[in-house]
This record gives structure tokens, sequence and C-alpha cells, in this order.
């Protein structure tokens, strides 16, 4: 099973690491998988599909000096706790990438949780009054495989040229067979043994493993992973 601690502790995202709500977008698009923010979020809230993980950026006061009649900034550092300082500031949110210590820094303050253990919140609130992103959504690449199988599972077809020669009774007629298609579709999909989550799930527990098996042209082998990660051997991690 892919927990939040398991993710962290094994640090199961060398070889993929996981990516933001627009870049999983971009991911599913670019592989003929049609997804757009309002349906990931829906997906959410009624219960079928979650990130991996969500993380809150807390907030620095970084120190700064105005220069060149104002019309630049120098960076002067992150203002410490308990310093004194008695020029400008200026609010940044902190950075995140994934790594052990600071995944597990975040974790341990509470920024960083597994979103089906918390109740659902709108996207809209992911945002500051400067509609600066304050909350991110992180998905595992293996994701589209199960966000496939509920676009397949979820789409109903319907004929323009046969629904123009309905009249009102058989209209009215299909449209409650449809909603109790929908209702009972939902409900196959909120199921906590799905497998095609599992599948997903199991893809990125050994994606550190035999990912870059994939990523070959039969002669050689593609081994890519973050700067920060630049001491890891991914034939070390293999033998052991």
């Amino acid at each position: 099973m892919l927990t939040i601690e398991r993710l962290i502790e094994d640090e199961l995202f060398i070889q993929c690491p996981l990516i933001t709500s627009d870049n999983f977008i971009s991911f599913c698009r670019e592989r003929a998988v049609s997804i757009n923010r309002e349906d990931l979020e829906l997906y959410e809230k009624i219960g079928i599909f979650y990130p991996i993980a969500r993380i809150e950026f807390p907030k620095l006061k970084r120190k700064i000096e105005y220069i060149d009649n104002k019309t630049r900034i120098r960076d002067l550092g992150i203002l410490q706790d308990g310093e004194e300082w008695n020029g400008d500031i200026e609010e940044i949110y902190y950075h995140f990438w994934w790594e052990k210590k600071l995944a597990k820094e975040f974790y341990q303050e509470g920024l960083l949780w597994s979103p089906p253990k918390k109740p659902f919140s709108t996207w809209n609130d992911f945002y500051d009054e400067d509609e600066h992103r304050k909350i991110e959504s992180y998905y595992s690449v293996f994701q589209i495989y199960p966000l496939s199988i509920i676009k397949e599972f979820s789409s109903i077809p319907l004929s323009a040229i046969w629904w123009s020669t309905y009249d009102k009774e058989t209209i009215d007629k299909i449209l409650s067979q449809v909603n109790n298609i929908s209702m009972q579709t939902v409900e196959e999909l909120r199921k906590k043994d799905n497998i095609s989550d599992a599948i997903a799930n199991a893809c990125q527990i050994i994606s550190n493993r035999y990912f870059p098996k994939t990523q070959t042209d039969r002669r050689t082998i593609n081994v890519s992973y973050p700067s920060h990660y630049c001491k890891w051997s991914w034939r070390s991690y293999c033998r052991q």
C-alpha cells in the first residue's frame, strides 16, 4: 500500500517525482487522456479519484532593500525568528521539492498530507487573496491509468441524430435511465479495492528500481533524477 509515510521514508519519488496538478493535466493530455482542473476537482469531491499528496506552503519573511529608485530589489536573506530588522520585508511562499528530509519536515508540521484523510475543500481555497497558490496537489504519473479507466467507464454514448427523433416521454425515460446508471457508476468507482488504483500505486512503489528499464532503446538505459539526488546510484540501489 502506498502511504505518505512509506512514500517519504523509502523515497519513492527519485526516478518518478510526483507532479503538480497542472503538470499532471498536461501529461495526460499529451497522451490522449482528456482532463481538466474542473474534472479533477469534481472527481475528488465525489470521492472517486484523489491526488497522492497535498502540500501547503508556509510563508517566509525576506529582508529586502530597494535600489535604483525602487525599480529593483536586493535580496538580503530570510528574516530569522527573533532577528531584529528595521528595513523592508517581503513575504514569500517557501519552495518545496521532493526530497526525503524536506518532505518529512513538511509532513511532521502537518503541511503535507494525504487528501482522502481530510474533508474536501474547494480548489479555489488553494489560492490567497493575491491569487498566489498556497496549496498544491501532487499526482503520480502512473495515475493516468486509473484516470483513463474512469473516463472510459463513466462515458455514456448518445446519438444526436436519434435524440432529435425522440418525443418527451422517451427523453424523460432515457434521462431517468442515465441518472440511475450514473449513480451506480459513481458507487462502483468509490470502492476502496479499486484494482486500477492499486496498479498505479504499485508502479510508483517500484519506480526507483524498474522505471529506468522502460526508458531504453534496447541498447542503453536512461537513468535520470533530480539534481539534489546527484549522489544517488541506480545500480547500487538495484544491488541492494
